[in-house]
């Protein structure tokens, strides 16, 4: 009798084991540009239960989370969420650099070879073919036979089209007439109901009153004062502070000026759930993705600081359209089914001049200064400024000048790192072969060489002591190395994910192979990252 009941527990053990593995119906990743990973605590008595709350909550969050590469921008933190790799392999080495084989700057999605549509042609023309790699819905794609859907949406298009890759079936920006748009390189035209919903001039009424505060003043914990001189202002705007009348800005820059505000974000929200109700996503057994990015955060960062009751009041209303999305998707496909994760794609450091006035060392760096002299220093040496660009922290030289006046190639490269190590504020400097023989130490050094790449970087890297940037007063910018631009939140919440958390450190690189392992796909072609082991110790 023994013998026929272990023969019994072994078939159906074996046909237990024989099922096909489960996965999520719907991944939704969303990005929210330039948040920092404190604002998670910061804001914590102004959130509402259903939005970052719900997420500490009930998900599991990543706390000691970075990003190991610089520079730390909206373009490369975007392709490393979805890649599971850093510039030096997927190529996105900033949001604009310096292309040494067209002699000109290029954009970080820009593709003259496709068409707008339902858009503008300066605003149109883009595609992921900068990106030299595979994200994680490419995988997708490809492992299901191109069944599963893939969509990506901002208002920035670089955070539409690199999360959603080569084979996402379209990805909807934001242009400057106020209307969702995409271009040829997804299809000649947008899925019928977007056409409809930009019929409806969605984006008008949030031009019909100004951005007020939506607590009392008194509730927020920003500046001392709303009015103060290190933030930027609207276009009109006499003073910094509240109320920001908007049909000012719009008479300026037309629908552009809805970045700066929350209502952007709130403009992703609706256009997300428009997009979940009408591709019908998660609603087979085919795993979908939905790639999310609320770009305002960063508009708001940049223009007024994160100390500041602006970005305060767009967190807090952002944690209402979190709780509105999250609610729509578990109506759609239950919670059951639903693998959620929100991180950034870089954080920010307070105003410099602002940390200043405090008598915290942090100064704003004069690149275009210091730029003019180290041109004035060749030309008056060599009879050229042999300089092509000096932007992102990187110096390119002029390759062809040196060569044709048979200058010594070591003999600049020599002047300018003496000279760029003169510069206040600069404390490392390093070489095109000082990174290619990884002759370096510390971590700035290690975090520059995952964002080099060789035929897209420049002759020369520099890099500024902490709270020293180049910025354009008044406002605040990112892009180093250090904690407050590389720390970001970072959560799973839904499928097979148990509430809880980590202090282990995790690579932003990490994010896409553990997706890969929840659906059951290949990695990205370019994937350096690894799962991360607590979200599958049960």
């Amino acid at each position: 009798m023994k013998k026929y009941f272990l023969i019994i527990l072994f078939l159906v053990a074996g046909t237990s084991f024989a099922q096909t593995p489960r996965q999520p119906r719907l991944v939704v990743g969303i990005v929210v540009d330039q948040m920092r990973y404190d604002y998670i605590y910061r804001f914590w008595n102004r959130y509402g239960d259903g939005g970052f709350r719900k997420l500490y909550r009930d998900g599991y969050l990543c706390r000691n989370t970075s990003y190991s590469y610089v520079p730390t921008y909206t373009g490369p933190g975007h392709a490393s969420i979805y890649t599971g790799t850093t510039p030096s392999i997927h190529g996105i080495i900033a949001n604009n650099w310096y292309d040494k084989s067209q002699n000109k700057m290029v954009y970080c999605t820009e593709d003259k070879a496709v068409q707008p549509v339902e858009g503008p042609v300066k605003e149109g023309q883009m595609s992921p073919k900068n990106m030299l790699v595979t994200t994680f819905g490419d995988e997708l794609k490809l492992a299901t036979n191109k069944r599963a859907k893939v969509i990506g949406v901002s208002i920035k298009d670089r955070g539409a089209i690199l999360p959603a890759g080569y084979l996402a079936d379209y990805a909807l920006w934001y242009s400057n007439d106020g209307k969702w748009m995409s271009s040829s390189f997804y299809a000649d035209k947008l899925p019928s109901w977007v056409s409809a919903y930009n019929q409806k001039d969605f984006s008008a009424k949030f031009l019909e009153k100004p951005w007020q505060p939506i607590l009392p003043l008194n509730q927020y914990a920003g500046y001392s004062s709303d009015d103060n001189p290190w933030e930027g202002r609207f276009a009109g705007e006499v003073k910094s502070s509240f109320p920001h009348d908007l049909k000012e800005g719009y008479k300026k820059s037309k629908y552009d000026v809805l970045r700066f505000t929350p209502f952007g974000n709130t403009m992703v929200k609706d256009i997300s759930l428009e997009i979940l109700k009408n591709e019908n996503l998660g609603k087979d057994d085919v795993t979908d993705v939905l790639a999310i990015s609320f770009s305002s955060t960063d508009y708001v960062g940049h223009r007024f600081g994160p100390s500041s009751v602006e970005l305060e009041d767009t967190y807090i209303r952002l944690d209402r359209d979190l709780e509105e999305l999250i609610n729509g998707l578990e109506a759609s496909v239950g919670k059951e089914n639903l693998l959620l994760f929100l991180t950034a794609d870089h954080a920010a450091p307070e105003i410099p001049e602002y940390l200043a006035s405090m008598k915290i060392p942090a100064a704003s760096a004069n690149k275009d200064l210091m730029s003019a002299k180290l041109k004035s220093a060749f030309k008056n040496a060599f009879g050229d400024t042999l300089i092509t660009s000096f932007y992102n922290q990187q110096l390119f030289f002029d390759h062809a000048a040196i060569k044709s006046k048979n200058i010594n190639y070591e003999h600049v490269t020599k002047m300018a790192v003496e000279f760029l190590q003169s510069q206040p504020g600069v404390v490392d400097v390093y070489t095109r072969d000082d990174i290619r023989r990884g002759d370096y130490k510390g971590f700035a050094m290690d975090r520059i060489s995952e964002g080099y790449h060789l035929k897209r970087s420049g002759d020369i890297v520099y890099n500024y002591q902490p709270l020293w940037m180049e910025n354009e007063y008044p406002g605040t910018t990112h892009g180093s190395p250090y904690s407050y631009d590389s720390h970001v939140p970072l959560f799973f919440y839904g499928f097979n994910v148990e509430r809880g958390s980590t202090v282990a450190p995790v690579d932003i690189i990490d994010i896409t192979p553990t997706i890969c392992q929840f659906m059951n796909i290949s990695y990205p072609s370019g994937c350096q990252g690894q799962p991360i082991q607590e979200l599958f110790v049960k």
